[in-house]
């Protein structure tokens, strides 16, 4: 468990997550909107004194990740782990293409996961697996650099790991808000970062 809070930011919007695709592994770019996004949060950002970011390297929450970098001047670390969940065959499909193929085809399905509420598609990721990955992340960097503030630019799963693990209230966060996940004692608290006034 870590020992101090830190702060984290979902990737600006893509088409996919418009169209309300699965977006998982495939490298989707961030469109115009989600640019935008990631400039606007900077205000939000810049006073609170974040010293490095640590991001994942698909392209959405990467180019997310630079332009905060570009406009704040920090160190900015790429780690795999902080990946987006795969969803193995539901990759680039809707959430009706999907319930169409569930019907079909049931037998193709892993466990019934829990915490996401359903079956683990063919060839998709285990929570348990990112689960233990993305807590081994925040983790190891949170050790790494004991005197900066960090901010983890990831995606949706993510942010649903570390809120779901940290304060009880699953939750993928809107694209392009910052949270920052406070310690309190021996609870975390989950407060969204707004710009000073």
């Amino acid at each position: 468990m870590p020992s101090r809070g830190f702060y984290f930011l979902r990737h600006g919007e893509t088409d996919w997550n418009v169209e309300g695709r699965m977006q998982g592994h495939i490298d989707v770019p961030l469109n115009d909107r989600g640019r935008q996004q990631s400039q606007d949060c900077i205000p939000a950002l810049k006073n609170i004194g974040i010293q490095r970011i640590i991001s994942s390297p698909l392209s959405r929450a990467y180019e997310t990740a630079l332009i905060v970098k570009k406009a704040l001047d920090l160190p900015l670390n790429i780690d795999d782990r902080l990946k987006e969940k795969s969803f193995g065959i539901f990759e680039g499909k809707t959430r009706e293409e999907i319930e169409l193929f569930k019907k079909d085809n049931l037998d193709q399905f892993g466990q019934f996961e829990p915490e996401l509420g359903d079956l683990l598609a063919p060839g998709a990721e285990a929570y348990r697996v990112i689960h233990d990955r993305v807590l081994e992340v925040v983790k190891e960097n949170l050790d790494k650099y004991p005197e900066e503030k960090l901010l983890f630019v990831s995606h949706g799963i993510v942010r649903f790991v570390l809120s779901r693990h940290f304060t009880g209230s699953p939750d993928i966060g809107p694209n392009a808000q910052p949270f920052h996940f406070a310690k309190n004692g021996e609870t975390w608290e989950l407060h969204k970062i707004e710009p000073s006034p």
